[in-house]
């Protein structure tokens, strides 16, 4: 998936992110620098983890 939304950056036709976000979010549960990227990028948007 997040193949996918490189190669859909790169073609202005084709929505990557739609595949490049589901795709870092499944990647965060087996790689750690995945997962700080998701926690920095959770951070910035402002959604936390416990409610």
């Amino acid at each position: 998936m997040v193949i996918i939304g490189l190669i859909g950056g790169l073609i202005p036709i084709f929505q990557g992110w739609i595949f490049g976000i589901p795709g870092l979010i499944i990647l965060a549960d087996y790689f750690p620098p995945v997962n700080r990227l998701l926690v920095w990028a959770k951070k910035k948007a402002g959604i936390s983890e416990k409610k």
